[in-house]
Protein backbone atom coordinates (compact mmCIF):
# COMPACT_ATOMS: atom_id res chain seq x y z
CA UNK A 1 0.00 0.00 0.00
CA UNK A 2 3.20 2.44 1.14
CA UNK A 3 4.22 1.82 -2.74
CA UNK A 4 0.71 3.13 -3.95
CA UNK A 5 0.47 6.08 -2.01
CA UNK A 6 4.20 7.11 -3.34
CA UNK A 7 3.51 6.39 -6.55
CA UNK A 8 0.03 8.24 -6.79
CA UNK A 9 1.89 11.25 -5.57
CA UNK A 10 3.39 10.99 -9.01
CA UNK A 11 0.58 9.90 -10.91
CA UNK A 12 -1.47 12.19 -13.51
CA UNK A 13 -3.25 9.11 -14.53
CA UNK A 14 -5.11 5.81 -13.18
CA UNK A 15 -6.77 3.70 -14.97
CA UNK A 16 -7.90 0.23 -13.52
CA UNK A 17 -7.14 -2.72 -15.40
CA UNK A 18 -10.86 -3.82 -15.51
CA UNK A 19 -11.65 -0.66 -16.80
CA UNK A 20 -8.76 -0.53 -19.53
CA UNK A 21 -9.94 -3.86 -21.10
CA UNK A 22 -13.74 -3.12 -20.84
CA UNK A 23 -13.33 0.17 -22.96
CA UNK A 24 -9.77 0.25 -24.87
CA UNK A 25 -11.16 3.11 -27.27
CA UNK A 26 -11.86 5.20 -24.00
CA UNK A 27 -8.91 4.09 -22.28
CA UNK A 28 -6.36 5.36 -25.54
CA UNK A 29 -8.27 8.69 -25.66
CA UNK A 30 -7.85 9.40 -21.92
CA UNK A 31 -3.98 8.77 -22.12
CA UNK A 32 -4.38 10.66 -25.36
CA UNK A 33 -6.07 13.46 -23.55
CA UNK A 34 -3.44 13.62 -20.58
CA UNK A 35 -0.56 14.17 -22.68
CA UNK A 36 -2.40 16.56 -24.64
CA UNK A 37 -1.89 14.61 -27.96
CA UNK A 38 -4.03 14.20 -30.82
CA UNK A 39 -3.97 11.19 -32.21
CA UNK A 40 -6.18 8.15 -34.19
CA UNK A 41 -7.70 6.04 -31.57
CA UNK A 42 -9.23 3.57 -34.13
CA UNK A 43 -5.60 3.20 -35.56
CA UNK A 44 -4.16 2.65 -31.89
CA UNK A 45 -7.10 0.12 -31.16
CA UNK A 46 -6.02 -1.73 -33.88
CA UNK A 47 -2.47 -2.07 -33.23
CA UNK A 48 -3.94 -2.93 -29.54
CA UNK A 49 -5.87 -5.40 -30.74
CA UNK A 50 -3.07 -6.83 -32.97
CA UNK A 51 -0.92 -7.56 -30.06
CA UNK A 52 -0.78 -11.44 -28.61
CA UNK A 53 -1.11 -11.89 -24.95
CA UNK A 54 0.43 -14.60 -22.95
CA UNK A 55 -2.86 -17.10 -21.29
CA UNK A 56 -1.28 -18.29 -18.71
CA UNK A 57 1.13 -15.29 -17.25
CA UNK A 58 1.64 -11.62 -17.39
CA UNK A 59 3.48 -10.53 -19.93
CA UNK A 60 6.69 -9.53 -18.79
CA UNK A 61 6.88 -5.95 -20.93
CA UNK A 62 3.35 -5.03 -20.65
CA UNK A 63 2.25 -6.87 -17.37
CA UNK A 64 -1.17 -7.42 -18.89
CA UNK A 65 -2.86 -10.59 -18.38
CA UNK A 66 -6.19 -11.61 -19.71
CA UNK A 67 -6.53 -13.86 -16.23
CA UNK A 68 -5.68 -11.21 -14.27
CA UNK A 69 -8.34 -10.85 -11.13
CA UNK A 70 -11.90 -9.08 -11.57
CA UNK A 71 -14.89 -9.24 -9.94
CA UNK A 72 -15.60 -12.71 -11.23
CA UNK A 73 -12.87 -14.09 -9.01
CA UNK A 74 -15.25 -12.66 -5.83
CA UNK A 75 -17.34 -15.70 -5.91
CA UNK A 76 -14.31 -18.04 -5.34
CA UNK A 77 -14.08 -16.40 -1.94
CA UNK A 78 -16.66 -16.54 1.24
CA UNK A 79 -18.74 -13.65 2.17
CA UNK A 80 -16.55 -13.73 5.48
CA UNK A 81 -13.21 -13.92 3.31
CA UNK A 82 -14.62 -10.61 1.69
CA UNK A 83 -15.44 -9.05 4.33
CA UNK A 84 -11.99 -9.43 6.46
CA UNK A 85 -10.11 -8.38 3.22
CA UNK A 86 -12.49 -4.82 2.70
CA UNK A 87 -11.97 -4.18 6.91
CA UNK A 88 -8.62 -4.59 7.13
CA UNK A 89 -7.70 -2.71 3.51
CA UNK A 90 -10.47 -0.44 3.64
CA UNK A 91 -8.44 2.64 3.88
CA UNK A 92 -6.13 1.84 0.36
CA UNK A 93 -9.75 1.00 -1.06
CA UNK A 94 -10.97 4.13 -0.49
CA UNK A 95 -8.04 6.23 -1.38
CA UNK A 96 -7.83 4.38 -4.09
CA UNK A 97 -11.59 4.71 -4.86
CA UNK A 98 -12.11 0.58 -4.94
CA UNK A 99 -14.84 1.30 -2.32
CA UNK A 100 -18.44 2.55 -2.68
CA UNK A 101 -20.50 5.05 -0.90
CA UNK A 102 -21.42 1.98 1.68
CA UNK A 103 -18.19 1.04 1.94
CA UNK A 104 -18.34 -2.18 -0.25
CA UNK A 105 -16.18 -2.55 -2.82
CA UNK A 106 -17.09 -1.23 -6.81
CA UNK A 107 -18.17 -2.68 -9.44
CA UNK A 108 -15.50 -2.20 -11.56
Amino acid sequence: MEQYRDWKKHSDLEIKFEKMMQDKKKTIQKIADMLNQKVNVEEIYSVVESLSLPSNEPDPVTLLWPNHISNNDLELLSKDQILTIEERYSKFFKEANYMNDSGGAKDL
